[in-house]
């Protein structure tokens, strides 16, 4: 039980950087991936979406409408 709490803090961690990432850099999607530690792109998406509930792509374009939004 307590591995399952360790595991899931890590990937909140791991999440939280990926957001990070995506809103303040313009690296691309598999570089995140692996900076995260996630080898596979597909893997790494499907976590992200069912943690965060939208893709990372998705994210980072809301992130970066609201910023254009907010220098109008």
């Amino acid at each position: 039980m307590k591995m399952k709490s360790i595991k899931r803090n890590i990937v909140k961690y791991l999440i939280d950087y990926a957001e990070f990432l995506l809103v303040y850099t313009a690296e691309p999607l598999e570089k995140i991936a692996e900076s995260c530690g996630w080898v596979n792109l597909e893997s790494f998406i499907e976590i992200f979406e069912s943690e965060v509930g939208v893709t990372p792509q998705h994210y980072r374009n809301w992130h970066q409408d609201l910023r254009e939004n907010k220098e109008d």
